[in-house]
């Protein structure tokens, strides 16, 4: 499962994990070599998104809608109100 290549060329990826996944252990197990990889609690620190909870979380969803659009690059972040308000559906909020 672990042999090649994890991101191959052209696609570009985009890995949205959480620091506290008791799921995939260790949760750095989940990075992906090559990838734009965004943890939830780098950009929602204190935020307590389980592995089950990705799934639905307005952070971890906006963060995928983010990704999505093309506006989540390596270099920048958005913020935390941000990826809530547009996770939730209300991305002007």
């Amino acid at each position: 499962l672990n042999a090649g290549d994890e991101t191959p060329y052209p696609a570009v990826y985009t890995n949205v994990w959480t620091e506290l996944d008791s799921v995939v252990t260790p949760a750095t197990s989940a990075l992906l070599e090559g990838a734009n990889n965004v943890s939830v609690q780098r950009v929602c620190p204190g935020a307590s998104v389980d592995h089950g909870e990705l799934v639905s979380d307005p952070r971890a969803l906006g963060l995928v809608i983010e990704a999505l659009r093309g506006e989540l690059p390596p270099e920048r972040r958005p913020t935390c109100a941000r990826v809530r308000a547009v996770g939730a559906g209300r991305p002007n909020s």
